[in-house]
C-alpha cells in the first residue's frame, strides 16, 4: 500500500542538507518537514561477496521516490548498507530534494 513508511527529518535541517544557495538563505528557509516513501515500489540490488548469501561485505543499495504528505512526488531517496559482521551494518542514505540533500550515515 503506498505510503507505508514514514521519514521524519526535523532538526538536522541547517546541518545536514546541502544547498547550492548561501547558508543563510537556506537556515532561513528549514523547518520540520514529513515525506514517505512507498515500500512496495522500491528498488533494491544485492550485491553478493565472498560466500553465497548473506556474508560479511555484501552490500544492498536501494531507491525509491519520496512523496509529500498529499502523495505528490518530491524527490527520491538512494540508499546503501553494508554488512560489517553477522548483526552489524554500515548504512547511508541520500534524500535528493529540488532544492537541496540531506545525508544520513
Amino acid at each position: 500500500m503506498f505510503l507505508k513508511r514514514m521519514i521524519v527529518a526535523t532538526g538536522l535541517c541547517a546541518a545536514a542538507i546541502s544547498f547550492t544557495a548561501p547558508i543563510t538563505s537556506a537556515t532561513e528557509k528549514c523547518a520540520p518537514f514529513r515525506v514517505v516513501t512507498d515500500p512496495d515500489g522500491r528498488m533494491v540490488k544485492l550485491i553478493d561477496h565472498a560466500e553465497p548469501g548473506a556474508s560479511h561485505g555484501d552490500v544492498r543499495i536501494g531507491y525509491t521516490a519520496v512523496h509529500d504528505e498529499n502523495g505528490s512526488k518530491v524527490g527520491y531517496v538512494r540508499w546503501s548498507v553494508q554488512a560489517l559482521g553477522r548483526d552489524e551494518n554500515l548504512g547511508n542514505a541520500i534524500l535528493v530534494f529540488d532544492n537541496g540533500q540531506i545525508h544520513v550515515q
